[in-house]
């Protein structure tokens, strides 16, 4: 039996089936056993959930067609039309005027009538042989008449008489002779030419007023006798003072000015039958009322030396004079720029002044237009017009609610024509 468990325990150690304890190796301590911390277990390592990768279809991308070879002609770049670059405010209308003739500088413009305006201009800054180009324009249909005149010419005076243009040429080489072109509204075109004359007329026709030596008299026909009715100083030097012709009044009266050494001294209206001075008195130093027009019962002179600076109305039958509000012409001056022109209503009542500033950032020019009653100095409509390169600096009067604004472009040969419709509120 002995025998038998000595050989089962043999077998069972043989094949692995009893573990024998380990074997211990002693350790040397100085002292009793010291506690031993247990050794905290790792943390375990997060679990990473993979981003599956998209999912691509790949087109197969075709080889690049060659570029063919060309030879390029530069074009030059059209000019601008203005309607696409200037910006007005409301009751403003451009009148597409510019093509006209290939004008491309506008040098005056003139009220026919309240449905035709007339603009007269060049085909060249630069040439002066270039020749002028009269447009009659109809408002209400926008019908077109237009005359070429001769090269080389300039003009002395653009006006309106019974509803025609009237323009005074003269051959820019000589200086000399004058002529007078009527051009219809129907196209026809008349010359004559006029001699040197210093003769006016009042109204009537029966009394001639002569200036000779910057001095006025009065010319008897008849008799050919003339009679000294203001004297002037036909000086050259700074005592100089030239009496001047400038407007009829009626029968018997006219308006003259008075000019000196460096510009307009004063205004008055002489009456022939009475043979009475009425002298306009100077409104500041160094420079007297203008007269600029009569209208009706009243004469409107205004003082302005480089700008406006203000203005009085004196009446025909009174010869009250009346001081025009401040206000109307320090509207602007709190702004740069300056006022470039002014214009009365035909009833008199108003005044419309253009106030031009040019942005030099933006080379955008800037014109405001305003209008006053003359009398109280009240703001009556406001406009306002923003240009690319180019200005409106000129405003007349259609009729009393309606301005004719005009101005251009040198650099862009561009003439601007508008219409603005004053609605007084």
């Amino acid at each position: 039996m002995k025998t038998l468990l000595v050989f089962a325990l043999l077998f069972m150690l043989m094949a692995g089936c009893v573990a024998l304890p380990p074997e211990v190796t002693p350790t040397l301590t100085d002292g009793p056993p010291k506690a031993v911390s247990p050794t905290p277990a790792p943390t375990p390592m997060p679990t990473l959930n993979p981003t599956p990768r998209p999912s691509y279809t790949l087109t197969p991308t075709p080889s690049p067609t060659p570029t063919p070879s060309y030879t390029l002609t530069p074009t030059p770049s059209p000019t601008p039309e203005p309607s696409t670059a200037n910006v007005v405010s409301a009751g403003v209308v451009e009148l597409g005027l510019h093509a006209l003739m290939g004008i491309s500088i506008l040098d005056t413009a003139v009220i026919l009538s309240e449905d035709r305006v007339a603009i007269v201009g060049r085909h060249s800054w630069t040439n002066r042989n270039a020749p002028p180009v009269a447009v009659i324009h109809t408002i209400s249909s926008g019908e077109n008449v237009t005359a070429e005149l001769p090269g080389g010419s300039g003009w002395r005076g653009v006006f309106a008489r019974d509803g025609n243009l009237v323009i005074l040429l003269y051959n820019q080489e000589d200086d000399r002779d004058t002529d007078e072109i009527v051009i219809t509204p129907q196209g026809e075109v008349s010359r004559q030419r006029l001699e040197p004359s210093n003769r006016y007329s009042l109204h009537g026709g029966e009394t001639v007023i002569l200036e000779y030596e910057r001095s006025l008299w009065l010319l008897n026909e008849a008799t050919g006798e003339t009679t000294l009715l203001l004297k002037g100083n036909p000086a050259d030097n700074d005592t100089v003072v030239s009496f001047y012709f400038f407007e009829a009044i009626d029968e018997h009266r006219f308006v003259y000015g008075i000019a000196g050494w460096e510009g307009i001294l004063g205004a008055g209206i002489f009456d022939v039958s009475s043979m009475t001075d009425t002298r306009v008195d100077n409104q500041r130093q160094h420079v007297g009322p203008h007269p600029h027009r009569v209208i009706g019962d009243r004469l409107y002179l205004l003082d302005y030396e480089y700008e406006l600076l203000g203005g009085v109305i004196m009446d025909l039958l009174t010869y009250e004079i009346v001081k025009m509000p401040e206000s109307i012409f320090t509207y602007h001056t709190s702004r740069r720029g300056y006022i470039s022109h002014f214009a009365f209503s035909p009833d008199g009542t108003m005044i419309a002044l253009v106030h031009y500033d040019m942005d030099t950032t933006v080379f955008r020019n800037h014109s405001t237009v305003t209008v006053f009653r003359v009398f109280c100095g009240t703001v009556i409509a406001k406009f306002t017009i923003e240009c690319s390169g180019a200005s409106v600096q000129h405003v007349n009067f259609i009729n009393n609610s309606t301005l004719f604004l005009h101005g251009g472009s040198i650099s862009q040969r561009l003439p601007y024509v508008f219409i603005a419709y004053i609605t007084a509120d």
